[in-house]
């Protein structure tokens, strides 16, 4: 017999939501929206290994600032503590989430090696085109 109030293992699951309402174990990173808000910076840069949970930590920062946040989601984690910085940023922002992972990349670029993405850096850059000009990496070319 199965014990109902067991928490289950994640696994493969990138949605704060599901994790919270679903009995999932969830280390706490919430301390993250008061480090980006302390740290505030036009962009922020967030690299880790592959399985390392970049799209969930993108999850629950969506949660966090979207308009219509159910605040529930957060009891008893870490950012409630922050009582002035919830009021003031939870549930404030209009968010646009894009996530690229399951994009298929056949086509973007040109030539077997790079199979849809141009070697940068050690990262990848895509090319993005719109109209008859075109941004390929830094700069932009005629398409």
């Amino acid at each position: 017999m199965r014990d109902e109030k067991r928490k289950m293992l994640p696994v493969g699951i990138e949605s704060f939501d599901t994790i919270r309402t679903e009995n999932f174990y969830y280390i706490d990173k919430t301390g993250l929206i008061r480090e980006l808000l302390e740290n505030w910076g036009m962009v922020n840069l967030f690299t880790r290994p592959r399985r390392f949970g970049k799209s969930l930590n993108m999850s629950m920062l969506k949660t966090f600032f979207e308009i219509g946040c159910k605040r529930e989601l957060f009891e008893g984690l870490e950012i409630r503590k922050e009582a002035e910085l919830c009021e003031k940023y939870m549930g404030q922002f209009p968010v646009i989430a894009l996530s690229l992972k399951g994009v298929i990349r056949k086509g973007l670029c040109h030539g077997p090696r790079h199979d849809g993405f141009r070697d940068w850096g050690g990262g990848y850059a895509v090319s993005v085109f719109k109209g008859k000009r075109g941004v390929d990496g830094l700069g932009e070319k005629q398409v």
